[in-house]
């Protein structure tokens, strides 16, 4: 094991042990202490727009596949997913659901139903519609936009691993339905997101979804231990000038 390799290893023992204490400190943790992310709080109110509207609530969660570099932000769109579902089950509906890589699709479509399985309403409830589009980013986005030009969407949110596909599914969102909403952490697609939503998931923001939306303990703790994290790279790099500085 190289110097580099200690070293990584030493700040992943210490996030753990963060994300530890912060598990324990999770119950404790009153969402007025967090920080307002206006993205989560238009998304609950875009679920009874669409109710109200009775349209359709359009999802998709991206192209990234969840064995690839970019599972990170596929897993946290599943975790926006999940709400969402929650929340329109319990009027009987269910979003309409679309992805561009295989593995996700499998995820989401277990997810959705899922859902549907654990609420009461049972047989009375529309049947999930989770649809795998196509891997290629440029047929992906035109999935996506037919669907927006076909269905009755009031609702489009996008939210995961985009590329530059996103601006031309954003376009036509834009001009078709009332509300979207927007999230993603590829800096190259980022000005997409912030010109074509309503409000915006912007980077480590998109991560946050569990916690946010959901409240789940283990995602509350993760947010206290990546704050803590950053507190001691700070404290690292001042105390390390301050003694390159004196020495």
């Amino acid at each position: 094991m190289n110097e580099t390799q200690r070293i990584l290893l030493g700040w992943l023992l210490i996030f753990i042990a963060l994300l530890v204490v912060g598990r324990q400190r999770a119950g404790r943790w009153l969402p007025a202490e967090w920080r307002t992310i206006l993205a989560f709080e238009r998304l609950h109110d875009a679920v009874r727009r669409a109710v109200e509207q009775g349209r359709a609530l359009h999802i998709t969660l991206g192209r990234g596949g969840l064995w690839s570099g970019m599972a990170m932000d596929s897993l946290a769109s599943v975790e926006v997913l999940m709400p969402v579902t929650k929340l329109l089950s319990w009027t009987g509906q269910m979003p309409l659901v679309t992805s561009g890589d295989a593995t996700l699709h499998l995820l989401a479509e277990d997810q959705v139903h899922r859902v549907r399985r654990s609420q009461a309403i049972g047989l009375s409830q529309a049947k999930p519609d989770v649809r795998w589009l196509t891997a290629t980013p440029a047929v992906y986005a035109a999935g996506v936009m037919g669907i927006l030009a076909r269905e009755p969407v009031e609702v489009n949110v996008m939210a995961g691993f985009f590329g530059a596909e996103y601006l031309l599914m954003g376009e036509a969102g834009v001009q078709r339905v009332g509300t979207q909403l927007g999230g993603a952490s590829e800096l190259s697609t980022l000005p997409f997101v912030v010109a074509t939503s309503r409000a915006a998931l912007l980077g480590e923001e998109l991560y946050a979804a569990g916690a946010y939306l959901a409240h789940k303990p283990w995602h509350l703790g993760s947010l206290w231990a990546q704050d803590g994290l950053r507190w001691l790279i700070m404290l690292g790099i001042l105390a390390g000038v301050i003694v390159n500085t004196l020495l």
